[in-house]
């Protein structure tokens, strides 16, 4: 079945490398290639496999044929990609940790840099009263929580915003725009914790909660991620202890970063 159809077909398109190694094998520039790389097959789909070909010279050393072996490790790239998957996802909510949301962090400010007038904007969210939800349904029922929680926020946003869990209680989200208006990071802020409002129910019963808010708009592309997560970590805690259940902006990090507050 495979006759007559070029090997181009069947190699997935990110993994063509492959067959430029195969030719200059065939061109006898090499003897042997090997590659892990995916195959596509009948049904469409794609199987991982890993490939040897050694060249056969004949005596004038020119090519005379090739041997290969093809092994199916599909298996084993799917173990991979689950361990991969783990080392940079929360384990409960399955969203981006604390690693993957640096390097998130960090091609955000990298587009700051090329593009004038793009910023960052990072929205530290902290829930209130979290420890209350524990003490007072158990320790299953603030996970329920947190798992919910990850769900509303992330239905709130773009397929190209980022939202992590930062550890405990506490979510950050990335979003990248214009950051000529902070009125629209503002309003970005008052979507998200709007989307906590609602009462969850959480084994049959309802609760409810709130958040409180940290907000940093960067537009400078030379800014370490590690100070934009710390001033919307800052803004945050000045929301708590203005109340709770408000936002608040810092204004340290641009000239487009205006201190807002609710």
């Amino acid at each position: 079945e495979l006759s007559g159809i070029p090997l181009a077909d069947l190699v997935d398109p990110d993994d063509e490398e492959i067959l430029d190694e195969l030719a200059e094998l065939r061109a006898g520039h090499r003897d042997r290639c090997r590659a892990e790389h995916r195959f596509r097959r009948k049904d469409t789909s794609f199987l991982w496999c890993r490939t040897v070909v050694t060249l056969v010279r004949g005596p004038d050393l020119l090519p005379l044929y090739a041997m290969g072996m093809l092994e199916d490790i599909s298996a084993r790239k799917l173990v991979e990609d689950e361990l991969l998957h783990r080392a940079v996802h929360d384990v409960l909510t399955g969203l981006p940790n604390r690693q993957l949301l640096l390097d998130r962090l960090t091609m955000a400010l990298a587009r700051t840099a090329r593009e004038p007038g793009v910023g960052a904007t990072l929205v530290f969210l902290d829930l209130d009263d979290f420890k209350d939800v524990n003490d007072s349904f158990g320790h299953g029922a603030g996970d329920e929580l947190l798992i919910q929680v990850a769900e509303r926020l992330s239905a709130a946003v773009r397929p190209t915003d980022t939202v992590a869990r930062y550890g405990g209680d506490e979510f950050v989200v990335i979003f990248v725009g214009d950051v000529s208006r902070p009125g629209d990071a503002h309003l970005f802020a008052e979507r998200l914790a709007g989307q906590l409002k609602e009462p969850f129910t959480i084994a049959g019963r309802e609760v409810t909660t709130s958040a409180s808010l940290g907000v940093a708009i960067c537009a400078d592309g030379n800014a370490r991620p590690e100070d934009v997560i710390r001033e919307a970590d800052a803004a945050m805690y000045r929301a708590k202890l203005a109340g709770r259940d408000r936002i608040e902006f810092s204004g340290s990090l641009g000239p487009s970063a205006e201190p807002l507050s609710r």
